[in-house]
Order: structure tokens, then C-alpha cells, then sequence
């Protein structure tokens, strides 16, 4: 495991396996030095434009320890430190500018404490292509067979987070050829998996739009992400393969679902307005968060209720178009170590 000390680097354990790695997870200033501002973090002697980060990127705020965190965040109870993440917005070399402050912010000088600060690593959809080689082993036969699928490219993406079931995602790809063998590309096969099932509503710490946790009287019920990068295989009349895969638009849609509790989001969809949509979820000290910074609700709208005694409920169909300060459509934070 990776613990960050408090001269702000990651250390391992004293005998780490030998599959462990070394990985930053988090900063640290000196005792006193980091402070909570109304809307971001202050330093005197830790430079913030040093650490890597970037604009749009989510940090999460706090250790465990008291003297990692917070007075106000010690305050407001144990569920509201490990919902103590915020989205960066401007970084200079003595302040951290973020939006989406969790409610129990508050000014602080951190005083005597070593603040703790996490941070992951950030993908978003860009230019370069990337691909793979799968191949699956079928170990149960006499002499086992390989099926290998080359050229591989994510083409669609999905997530549906709906409450009361399974985070379930799925990927499609599109390939250029492949074959069977008796013979291996790996002598070595995959161990099996060790994640865990996350769920909704244990598991999903926050839906946010425009800086606002989703609550009273909207809570979220639901929400879900496509993504289609729109690829096309490259056929010639001389190959039995496609020879190319070419680019296409990376369209992000979606669905989000809310009680009907006031007219907010159905106004924004009327007027067409734009919606930062993004969703947490957190489990075994890791942390996923899945961003559409520019969003705008192009279906749905028609707020009913299916029966008698039932609720009104409102689906709105969305749209992600390009965000001007991060340059994309969609991005995902991953934190491999919180606290």
C-alpha cells in the first residue's frame, strides 16, 4: 500500500511484494502552511503549479488523521471528510482555485496541521488512437485453443448508474482481423479478477450539476454515459482484413434521471442551457469520477408519473459538446489511493 508522509512524497511498505509499485497519490505542505480559502487552497511555501496538475482535474481533501484535515471537515462527521473532493479551476504557485466545495467548507489557516491532499490520474477523449491485442484461451480443451483479435479500438463506451442496481458498464471494439491458433502470445494468462461489485447507492457518493449535489427536492434516481467514437473499418480488395481503422466524432450522450421536485432542470432544458454533469464513485479506498463539463439536455423534459401513488419523475437526454477550459466532451479521474 501507498501511504503520502508528510514531506508530501509516497513511500512503500518496508517489504513491498514484488508486485508492488511506486506511485504519487497526493501532496502534503508543511505544518501550517496549506490553508482552506473560500474557494480553494492557499500556501506560502508549497508551489502549486510544481505537482502536475491540471485545469478541470478533482482533488480530494483530507487524510484520516485529525491533523490532516480540516477543523470543519472534522466537524461535519465522518460521511462528509470522505465526500471532501473538489473540481480545480485555476492554479497559481500559492493558490488552488476549485469549484463543487463540499457543503462543510469553511475557511481555515490549518494551523499546527499537515494538510493532505489527494489526486489521481485524468483521461479525456482526445486525438491519438490507441489499440490492442486480445486474446482468449479456451484451457478447458485437450489442446486448448487461442483465438487472438489485433488492431483493437475502443469504439463505444457505456456506464449506467441507476439506483438500487449494479454499476454496470460495457465496451464494444473494432478490430483488424485475427485467427486461431494451438500456440499462445502469452504462456502466462491473466489471473482473475479481484474487484469488488459496486453499487449505486452504497457506492455512488455524489451526482452533481452545476457545482450543486443533486438533493432536495431533485435527487438523482439515474444516470448514464455513451460514448461513441464513430470508428470505421478501412477495407481493401486485396486484404481479407480491414487495413485501417479510421477516426471518427467522439459523440458522449447520456441520460440523467431526477425526481420532479422544482422546475430547475426542465427550465435548463427548455432554455437550453448548458449542464456541468459529474458523478463519484468511491469503494476500498479508490475513487472514480466521471465528468461531462458541458452538457445540454436535448430530449426528454416531460416530467410524469406512470401511475397512481407513484412519483413524477423527470428524464433529461443530453448532449455533450466540447468545454472550453478542459478541451473535451468527457474525462474520468482515478484515484488509486484515498483517505
Amino acid at each position: 500500500m501507498l501511504r503520502l508522509h508528510k514531506d508530501g512524497r509516497c513511500r512503500g511498505e518496508a517489504i513491498p511484494p514484488g508486485s508492488a509499485k511506486l506511485k504519487v497519490v497526493g501532496f502534503a505542505g508543511a505544518a501550517g502552511d496549506i490553508t482552506a480559502l473560500a474557494d480553494g487552497l492557499g500556501s506560502t511555501a508549497l508551489d502549486f503549479t510544481t505537482l502536475g496538475l491540471a485545469i478541470g482535474q478533482w482533488v480530494k481533501v483530507g487524510g484520516s488523521a485529525a491533523g490532516t484535515t480540516f477543523a470543519a471537515l472534522i466537524s461535519a462527521g465522518t460521511k462528509a471528510r470522505a465526500a471532501a473532493y473538489a473540481k480545480i479551476t485555476a492554479i497559481a504557485a500559492s493558490k488552488l482555485t476549485l469549484d463543487n466545495l463540499p457543503s462543510s467548507w469553511a475557511t481555515d489557516t490549518g494551523a499546527g496541521k499537515t494538510i493532505w491532499v489527494f489526486f489521481g490520474d485524468q483521461i479525456k477523449n482526445g486525438i491519438t488512437k490507441n489499440s490492442l491485442t486480445i486474446e482468449k484461451g479456451f484451457l478447458a480443451q485437450p489442446v486448448p485453443s487461442y483465438i487472438v483479435n489485433n488492431g483493437m479500438c475502443a469504439n463505444t463506451f457505456s456506464i449506467d448508474m441507476t439506483s438500487g442496481d449494479k454499476i454496470k458498464g460495457s465496451v464494444a471494439f473494432t478490430g483488424m482481423g485475427g485467427g486461431i491458433d494451438t500456440v499462445t502470445l502469452d504462456a502466462v494468462p491473466d489471473p482473475v479478477t479481484t474487484g469488488v461489485v459496486m453499487a449505486a447507492n452504497a457506492n455512488v457518493g455524489r451526482l452533481g450539476v452545476n457545482q450543486v449535489q443533486l438533493g432536495s427536492p431533485n435527487w438523482a434516481k439515474g444516470f448514464t454515459v455513451q460514448i461513441n467514437n464513430n470508428l470505421r473499418s478501412r477495407d481493401a480488395v486485396d486484404s481479407d482484413a480491414p487495413v485501417d481503422i479510421a477516426d471518427g466524432e467522439c459523440t458522449v450522450t447520456g441520460k440523467l434521471t431526477t425526481y420532479f421536485g422544482s422546475m430547475t432542470e426542465v427550465q435548463a432544458f427548455y432554455n437550453g442551457t448548458p449542464r456541468a454533469i459529474n458523478s463519484r464513485v468511491t469503494k476500498n479506498g479508490q475513487t472514480l469520477i466521471f465528468q461531462i463539463p458541458r452538457a445540454v439536455y436535448r430530449g426528454g423534459g416531460n416530467p410524469q408519473a406512470t401511475a397512481k401513488n407513484t412519483d413524477v419523475m423527470a428524464d433529461f437526454d443530453y448532449q455533450a459538446s466540447q468545454d472550453a477550459a478542459t478541451n473535451a466532451h468527457i474525462l474520468l479521474d482515478r484515484f488509486e489511493y484515498v483517505e
